[in-house]
């Protein structure tokens, strides 16, 4: 290798490693907020759910879905559309990015929900996987919570 072929390969490492770092930088404020809220939502729920001995989500769930709408929030800065009404009163850039970032964050989280689909389907056809146990284990899950809603509520009422 000549010393010219080390020093590209060495500033294209370092170009990256840059690059890196400020998409880092970026993705920290965004995703900060949205974990914080997330999990203030989860934290009251569950505070909510708790007189019923209901879990619902986890504070994990929370966390990642915090850190895919951040990046959605810096995919919908990036475009060059968000900046249309920048120049008008007050009201239309912000009604304007509102509405683009719900749309971004939509599809997104849409998107998500399609992979995750469509790779359990696969793990489901796949002739070495039985999963019949633990989707029995999921559906028996949600009848006992049912159940302990209900015999909650007869104890309370008695």
């Amino acid at each position: 290798m000549s010393a010219s072929g080390f020093m590209e390969s060495r500033k294209l490492r370092s170009r990256a490693f840059i690059f890196a770092i400020k998409e880092f930088k970026e993705l920290i404020a965004p995703t900060l907020f949205f974990a914080v809220s997330f999990n203030i939502i989860v934290l009251t729920t569950q505070l909510i759910l708790d007189d019923y001995m209901i879990r619902l989500a986890s504070f994990l769930v929370a966390t990642t879905a915090a850190l895919v709408v951040g990046k959605a929030v810096l995919i919908a800065n990036a475009l060059p559309l968000l900046r249309r009404f920048d120049k008008g009163p007050l009201i239309q850039p912000i009604v304007f990015k509102t509405v683009v970032y719900f749309a971004v964050v939509f599809v997104v989280r849409f998107l998500e929900k399609i992979i995750r689909t469509f790779y359990l389907a696969s793990l489901c056809c796949h002739p070495d996987l039985d999963l019949h146990p633990v989707l029995n284990l999921c559906h028996r899950n949600r009848a006992q919570c049912a159940v302990r809603r209900r015999r909650t509520r007869q104890d309370f009422f008695h």
